[in-house]
């Protein structure tokens, strides 16, 4: 079916569609569309009107849908089944014309900045001013880019529901021209296959005459699968540079002549680029979940980078977002969640683990607790580190590993406790990996000492011969427990007694030698 009408409302539906090629225009007028957020929306605009539908081409087939080249400011593809998109689906520069939407940029002096949508537009350079806002973005997207670039709607109503904003042109004839904004496109199918020569493109517009790029469109995506390698492109548009550019210096003195509208500053200035679009695809509840890796196998593209400017601020990336992934898996693509991240339930986001724990697998739902002997300060981390020496971990999930207490050591990585320096050798600090052994004639009383105490007992012909213990050696010619020499030893028991003399019965103590029978 070719159809190639500027400004075409179309509508048809049937049991099995097949398009080869139809042209509509751009968007009539530059306003949300809610439908855009409605898992339901290719069910309940079925059964109205033409004129009523919201999108300028729309296409409902109960079972197949095979669709060639489309080129419209907004529509919507249904297909109960399977849907195969074989040429160009494209919206680009079809959106919010020159200067208009809620991302609509401003003039300074020569150029323009860039429309914003997804992404914020590129400011006018220099000067650093002039870029479109980003908008139609959800609350906690909002908080991801800076403050004073945000457009916050009166109502959240889900997101995204608005074309690219046109990026600002100049009142006079040949001036600054910006770029319109990239469309809005709708599809909902239970299998979507994108040939790997086919595309899916909103594109915003490029700037002319030093005027911003339009900021990218915006693609929402109702699915289980996505498979075919194609291409998927919504980023902003390029800005230009102004005609008359030989060198900045040239250019204020040559504008200023002949423009005494432009003042001297105002003249050179180079435009912004335009700010990516927004895609967000919510994935169909099936069995298995869906997703979209067979698309990346398959070598499929996607891109809402923000548009370039030479000389000028490029615009900011857009945004991509994939809904009801399975747990394990996030992104726009729903694909496994990288190695030291998880994503619990159907969070649709792989997030970093948490100090603590870790994730050495893909697609990981949940992260793994550090076991007991070792730790994980950071997070993202694909494993948890051992304890290192001199230190131990007693329980699982420690973001630290505890230092052992003087008096105390370990000496293997990995360790669940410390032991206590055996009697003998003593630790003063915290942290020790070994022990160290008490001087000659120095002990412990017990284990897990931090002082050392002098050895006191010993034979008088002897000397402490040892670290950590008590142990002595006699002197040359002195021998056993008390170091005497043979004689001493032979006399000792002799020495001297406690007797009673018979003369006098007196009793006393006498030598030996002085006894006599």
């Amino acid at each position: 079916m070719p159809f190639d009408t500027p400004f075409l409302r179309m509508s048809i539906s049937g049991a099995n569609v097949s398009i080869a090629n139809v042209n509509s225009g751009p968007v009539l007028e530059c306003k949300e569309i809610e439908h855009q957020v409605d898992a339901s929306a290719c069910k309940s605009l079925r059964g109205i009107a033409g004129e009523a539908k919201p999108y300028s081409i729309s296409v409902f087939a109960s079972e197949v849908a095979t669709i060639g080249n489309i080129s419209a400011g907004s529509m919507i593809l249904c297909s109960g089944n399977n849907m195969s998109i074989e040429g160009a689906v494209s919206s680009s520069w079809l959106g919010c014309g020159s200067g208009i939407g809620p991302g609509k940029s401003e003039v300074l002096g020569e150029a323009s900045g860039g429309a914003g949508h997804g992404g914020r537009g590129g400011n006018v350079l220099p000067g650093s001013a002039g870029g479109g806002a980003a908008y139609d973005v959800s609350k906690e997207l909002r908080f991801q880019q800076p403050g004073s670039w945000i457009v916050l709607p009166s109502a959240d109503k889900g997101w995204p529901i608005w074309p690219g904003s046109g990026a600002a042109s100049g009142d006079t004839p040949n001036k600054v021209n910006g770029g319109n904004g990239g469309g809005i496109i709708y599809i909902g199918s239970k299998k979507l296959v994108v040939a790997k020569t086919a595309s899916i493109f909103a594109q915003g517009g490029v700037g002319s005459m030093g005027g911003g790029g339009g900021s990218g469109g915006a693609l929402t995506l109702f699915v289980a699968d996505i498979s075919g390698g194609g291409a998927i492109d919504l980023s902003g548009g390029a800005a230009s540079t102004p005609t008359l550019s030989p060198n900045i210096d040239e250019t204020v003195n040559r504008t200023s002549i002949w423009d005494p509208n432009v003042l001297p500053g105002e003249a050179g200035k180079i435009g912004g680029g335009g700010g990516g679009g927004i895609v967000r695809i919510t994935y169909l509840a099936t069995i298995t979940g869906g997703n979209g890796e067979q698309f990346i196998k398959d070598g499929g593209r996607i891109s809402v980078d923000g548009g370039e400017s030479a000389g000028g601020e490029n615009g900011g990336a857009g945004v991509m977002v994939g809904a009801n992934c399975s747990p394990g898996r996030g992104g726009v693509f729903c694909l496994p969640c990288p190695e030291g991240c998880h994503s619990p339930g159907r969070f649709s986001k792989c997030s970093p683990c948490d100090p603590g724990t870790c994730s050495s697998h893909t697609g990981a739902a949940t992260c793994d607790v550090c076991p007991i002997g070792h730790f994980n300060p950071d997070f993202g981390k694909k494993e948890c580190q051992p304890c290192p020496l001199g230190s131990f971990s007693k329980e699982p999930g420690l973001k630290k590993c505890e230092l052992c207490a003087p008096g105390s050591f370990s000496d293997l990585v990995g360790s669940s406790a410390c032991s206590a320096c055996p009697v003998g050798s003593i630790t003063t600090s915290s942290g020790s990996s070994n022990c160290t052994v008490c001087g000659i004639g120095e002990t412990t009383a017990k284990a897990g000492a931090t002082v050392c105490a002098v050895c006191k007992t010993k034979p008088v012909h002897s000397e402490f011969n040892m670290r950590g213990n008590c142990s002595y050696a006699c002197f040359k010619g002195r021998n056993g427990l008390d170091c005497l020499t043979p004689f001493e030893r032979l006399v000792k028991p002799i020495g001297p007694s406690c007797v009673v003399t018979p003369s006098t019965k007196h009793r006393g103590c006498v030598t030996s030698s002085h006894w006599r029978r």
